[in-house]
């Protein structure tokens, strides 16, 4: 009975079990490839069970762990083959990366495409839960409630790969997937939307206008280490989102290229009453009759600046000692080291970890702390700004900082660390509602305008994200071209039934 139990735990658990050896487990390959498991261990599926999967072994000569786990793990996460057992194999996922064919390729995409009415390709750099992802998303929502019928190529997985796949047809590229070959075999009239350098090789072939290199992962160096910056020269025309960008590729380019910028422009986010009462629910439990609260966003590791935000958050506990800080976006194991240090010494932080709900978190803040030594946007910065969050920053490589227009009325920038806390604490203290209001309205004053899309459809497709920031869609031809993304909204226009 335990050992029937064992074996069925696992659909409910999602667990490997040592009584329980997995069909392709090869142990006589195991023994061979780790001989120091040999000398130590009879049971080699119980070692790969408790010990061999997080350690990054291979279970057999098929599974490929450094390959599974960057392509389709989520950030931080081990084990892949026990991710590769409970989701990997019901998706469709390659046990290791594969020289697939040409011909292979181009029969992926027709059967992506086929029996699609207003197909459009969305291209992204992955399905984590982070910023880029959630930003198709929401576009591809918004294409879906227009007619377009959204099919994807992203170049890895992650953990909202089965989001992707309820809207469309989803296909990770890593796995071994001819990006040109896809590209020479695309119908002429399939609209292509990208926001990753990844999306060139697509459409290059085609020499149609062409998808955004500027979003976060789009920079000329990224383009550069992958090789992307041929397929992106081929290209007959390149739209980006900050000017920064369009320098750094314009230096790396023809003169005779063209590169245009698309001022980023929001669609106005959106808060639920629910939502923020939850929310301060929870900062008051954390912190009983706390003051302002300080926030930060995105993925903490040390490129979004996770050490300086708990640096500067030390400075501002000490003349406001009933402040609470708060970091929403999943933690790196370095910073969930300096994030449960912090706490044990005291400092009021919050880290609720990822959160779709995140412009409630907004709503309850009162200054985003920017604290990034490096970051093509960032577009937290404008989401928090939606909902008339001020904010201050480092000055580093901030690619909002080359849009000095945009931002003089959101906040400011310094070098040094005193001025950056005596500015947060000040602006916290200083702001209003009104200061909100006005805040709210300004990057709207700097943003191409378009009309905003009527929900008509709500009920056929279900509850809209309340995250509902788009990205820049500048459509060329739309409807037989190809479409860019940067940090903005679309402008494709809506299909009749």
């Amino acid at each position: 009975m335990s050992s029937l139990l064992e074996r069925v735990l696992p659909f409910f658990s999602r667990g490997l079990y040592p009584s329980a050896p997995d069909a392709e487990f090869d142990q006589s390959w195991y023994f061979a490839k780790y001989p120091d498991v040999a000398e130590q261990f009879v049971d080699g599926w119980a070692h790969f069970v408790e010990y061999g999967d997080a350690e990054g072994r291979a279970p057999n000569a098929d599974f490929d762990p450094s390959y599974y786990a960057r392509t389709h793990l989520a950030l931080e996460e081990t084990r892949p083959y026990r991710r590769y057992i409970n989701a990997g194999r019901r998706h469709g996922f390659l046990p290791a990366p594969a020289q697939l064919t040409p011909e292979a390729s181009r029969d992926r995409l027709a059967r992506a495409l086929h029996g699609l009415r207003h197909p459009i390709l969305i291209v992204g750099s992955d399905a984590q839960r982070a910023g880029a992802p959630l930003l198709l998303l929401d576009v591809a929502l918004q294409l879906r409630a227009r007619g377009y019928s959204p099919v994807f190529v992203l170049r890895r997985g992650g953990p909202l790969f089965g989001a992707f796949r309820a809207l469309g047809p989803t296909t990770v590229s890593a796995e071994g997937w001819d990006l040109e070959a896809m590209g020479e075999s695309l119908p002429a009239d399939v609209p292509v939307l990208g926001n990753t350098g990844w999306s060139a090789p697509l459409t290059a072939p085609r020499g149609a206008a062409r998808s955004s290199p500027a979003r976060g992962r789009g920079s000329s160096d990224y383009l550069e280490r992958n090789r992307l910056l041929r397929a992106v020269r081929r290209t007959k025309h390149i739209a980006v989102a900050l000017p920064g960008v369009q320098s750094a590729l314009g230096s790396r380019s023809s003169p005779s290229r063209s590169i245009d910028v698309i001022v980023p422009g929001l669609v106005t986010t959106t808060t639920r009453t629910v939502g923020r009462r939850r929310v301060a629910a929870r900062l008051r439990r954390h912190t009983p009759g706390h003051g302002p609260v300080f926030i930060g966003a995105g993925y903490a590791d040390r490129r979004k600046g996770f050490d300086l935000f708990l640096d500067v958050a030390w400075g501002i506990l000490e003349h406001r000692p009933d402040a609470v800080f708060v970091w929403v976006g999943e933690l790196s194991t370095w910073a969930r080291r300096l994030a449960d240090d912090a706490a044990s010494r005291g400092l009021p932080l919050l880290t609720p970890g990822f959160s779709d709900a995140i412009t409630d978190w907004y709503a309850c803040s009162d200054v985003y702390l920017l604290t990034s030594r490096q970051d093509p946007g960032p577009t937290t910065v404008m989401d928090a700004a939606m909902v008339g969050v001020p904010f201050v920053g480092f000055e580093a490589d901030i690619g909002l900082r080359s849009l000095a227009g945009l931002l003089d009325g959101i906040g400011v920038f310094t070098d040094d660390r005193e001025v950056f806390i005596r500015e947060a604490i000040a602006t916290a203290a200083a702001d209003s509602r009104q200061r909100r209001r006005d805040r709210q309205r300004h990057p709207h004053a700097h943003c191409p305008r378009e009309p905003a899309i009527r929900w008509r459809r709500r009920k056929r497709l279900g509850r809209v994200p309340r995250r509902n920031r788009l990205s820049a869609l500048h459509a060329a031809k739309a409807g037989a071209g190809a479409v860019a993304l940067g940090a903005g909204r679309t402008v494709l226009p809506p299909l009749r039934p």
